[in-house]
């Protein structure tokens, strides 16, 4: 194969310093060995004065400007004798309000047990019209934060006894395009296996601590278990420094990729029987497909037996389950709680 292109087949030159090249790699080294080194690789050097100037053979295309140059110096001279520095610089930085008032409220939320959500700013409908969209259902500027919460709920709720949860607590903050305008807004939604009621009322108790907090008025009536507010009135009135993180330390663990199995499984115990003296044969028990202790989701008293409901979730790091596979798991479970007098599962 021959290259029949003229571009670039004459030999050029470039124009360096030896205090250059020191200044690029980082490393006190001569100008008799920069010179040593570039002859080496076939490049004729001649000095005049501090200046370098370096005849490149046609064949080097990548040596074009003076970096190109010190870096080739750097690399002969072996880069494991190049000793990493940082660079320092007296640099004043200074946070700019609203991230710091954004940032006190988000603070006050996670406290509260919500987890914040960072959702797409494009939907399928709106007001802003994109002139070139990614994709058919993304052609608009979203409008408000509470559709996408609606489905993020929707879509975390089938994980929440994975992560061992009564419910699910969520917010986002960000930018929605409505009203011919560019806003700030909030969004909280809670979801969980209780009535809805009750959900917005959890959420009006959750928005009334975040009004004592930082002695602002957010409305606090709530329907359908998500609500939005448009907060960039309030910024103003947030303190800078108010809120202090009260979670504790969080250790990761590694999670598997592979679907999750939920069983349930009642028990009728005799009087005096505990939940925890159940839940400790379901562990023993349930061995290591385990993902987490088995919750209590009812209890139900009658004609002195007590009767515990429990949810267990099994998972493999390895595999994804079957149902055979569990049901052996359940099997086993159930003989030993039977063998304890007076106990049925039922």
């Amino acid at each position: 194969m021959v290259n029949k292109s003229t571009q670039y087949r004459t030999e050029y030159s470039v124009n360096v310093t030896a205090k250059e090249i020191v200044r690029v790699i980082g490393i006190e080294i001569s100008e008799d060995m920069i010179v040593d080194t570039l002859g080496r690789l076939g490049i004729v050097t001649v000095i005049d004065g501090d200046a370098i100037t370096c005849t490149i053979p046609s064949a080097r295309l990548d040596l074009r400007i003076p970096h190109d140059i010190a870096e080739e110096v750097g690399r002969i001279h072996g880069l494991d004798n190049i000793k990493g520095v940082l660079p320092s610089a007296d640099v004043q930085t200074k946070q700019e309000g609203t991230f710091n008032s954004v940032y006190q409220l988000k603070m006050a939320l996670i406290n509260l047990g919500f987890s914040e959500i960072i959702t797409t700013s494009f939907s399928d409908k709106g007001d802003i019209k994109l002139e070139n969209a990614i994709a058919s259902d993304k052609g608009f500027m979203r409008t408000n934060l509470r559709d996408m919460m609606r489905i993020s709920l929707d879509k975390n709720l089938r994980h929440m006894d994975l992560l061992g949860l009564d419910m699910i607590k969520q917010f986002e903050i960000g930018k929605v395009f409505a009203d011919g305008r560019e806003r700030l807004s909030l969004s909280l939604g809670i979801i969980g296996r209780m009535k809805e009621g009750k959900i917005d009322a959890l959420i009006s108790e959750n928005i009334e601590k975040i009004n004592a907090t930082f002695s602002i008025s957010l409305p606090a009536h709530v329907k359908g278990g998500v609500v939005e507010f448009d907060i960039e009135s309030y910024l103003n009135d947030l303190p800078s420094d108010a809120v202090v993180w009260k979670g504790k330390n969080v250790e990761y663990k590694k999670y598997s990729s592979y679907p999750s199995i939920t069983r349930d499984i009642a028990v009728w115990t005799p009087e005096g029987t505990t939940a925890e003296d159940v839940e400790k044969i379901l562990v023993d028990n349930a061995g290591e497909l385990l993902t987490s202790p088995p919750r209590l989701v009812d209890t139900f008293a009658k004609d002195e037996r007590t009767s515990y409901a429990f949810r267990i979730v099994f998972q493999s790091h390895e595999k994804t389950l079957t149902d055979e596979e569990v049901n052996i798991v359940m099997q086993k479970i159930t003989q030993r709680l039977e063998t304890n007098a007076g106990w049925e599962v039922r």
